[in-house]
């Protein structure tokens, strides 16, 4: 991420908090640095696709195993969520599935330092109204931006909203 001071400042404070997120779904943090104008967060590499990838592969998913990643999923942003650490961009790009479609959430303490949305490379879809808003966000906005990704991968479409261009369907 290329960052201005004052979002470095908030990457900082953002991956502090990170640091402190635990749990069995939650992709851990461990450090962030800048480097010729570059901001790095450190976190474990893991191996797994997301769900954006998994779905353009397969299509849509069946009930039960939507029903088990955003059970996980809502489990990392409660860990997230008790350390006062909104993720605030949580989009199929950042949950990742393992085997046994254990899902864990990724880009803690980063996801929601871009200066605007989308900034980061993912499309502003997910994004609760208040955030694209510009209003004040809570735990809520990020429960809204699952809901979103879970819909997406159950149906393989996002579902009508107003002033929002329609996304193409996920491949069956």
């Amino acid at each position: 991420l290329v960052l201005h001071e004052s979002a470095q400042q908030r990457l900082h404070r953002e991956v502090e908090l990170a640091r402190d997120v635990t749990g069995h779904h939650c992709v851990p943090v461990f450090d962030s640095f800048e480097e010729q104008g570059f901001a790095w967060v450190v976190s474990e590499l893991v191996k797994a696709p997301n769900l954006e990838t998994l779905l353009d592969r397969a299509g849509p998913l069946p009930a039960e195993d939507v029903a088990a990643i955003g059970r996980g999923i809502a489990l990392a942003l409660r860990a997230a969520h008790r350390t006062g650490l909104l993720h605030r961009h949580v989009t199929p790009r950042n949950i990742l599935i393992e085997a046994e479609l254990r899902a864990r959430l990724t880009d803690l303490g980063s996801a929601g330092v871009a200066a605007h949305p989308g900034d980061n490379g993912d499309p502003d879809d997910y994004l609760a109204p208040e955030l694209t808003g510009g209003h004040g966000v809570d735990p809520r906005s990020d429960l809204f931006s699952l809901g979103l990704s879970l819909h997406y991968a159950l149906t393989g479409r996002l579902p009508e909203r107003p002033s929002r261009s329609p996304r193409p369907p996920c491949r069956p």
